[in-house]
């Protein structure tokens, strides 16, 4: 699978568009999980703010996946939001508990599993600490891949 680069370089080149970038982010997510040893199902059509649900011993999450976007070396953002476009703006509408457990994100051959909770508008992922060595509110990325975020359920 291509690289979340390679990527950047097919949509500048017009091969790949935002809904194949977020559609492989799934199916990253997707193929990780079930590699892990979890059910997946899927929702039939495009009407579910989820976009599938994780089996954990018979109990059932929403999941809801989202493509991170390299910010700085070694941190990654991902927005909250859903977003369209209809014939006047783009509309862009948060979740909420009802209708996700989880967001999902995949980074670096990983897949992260952040609780809803957990975020509000956005939510950044980091693999190293900040420049002022701050700490407090930082969300390492370590503690929300999928397996020990799976153990906790």
């Amino acid at each position: 699978a291509p690289y979340f680069a390679d990527l950047i370089y097919m949509q500048k080149e017009k091969t790949v568009n935002t809904k194949h970038i977020g559609a492989l982010t799934e199916l990253q997510c997707i193929t990780y999980l079930f590699n892990l040893g979890y059910d997946i199902s899927i929702p039939f059509g495009d009407n579910c703010s989820y976009d599938f649900i994780l089996d954990v011993n018979h109990k059932l999450y929403k999941i809801q996946a989202k493509t991170s976007r390299l910010i700085e070396p070694g941190v990654y953002k991902f927005s909250c939001c859903k977003k369209r476009i209809n014939s006047h703006k783009n509309i862009r509408k948060f979740y909420n508990e009802n209708e996700v457990d989880y967001y999902a994100t995949f980074i670096d051959d990983k897949c992260y599993l952040i609780p809803f909770g957990e975020s509000s508008d956005s939510k950044t992922m980091r693999f190293v600490p900040p420049k002022n060595n701050n700490v407090k509110n930082i969300t390492f990325a370590n503690e929300y891949l999928a397996e020990n975020q799976i153990n906790k359920l």
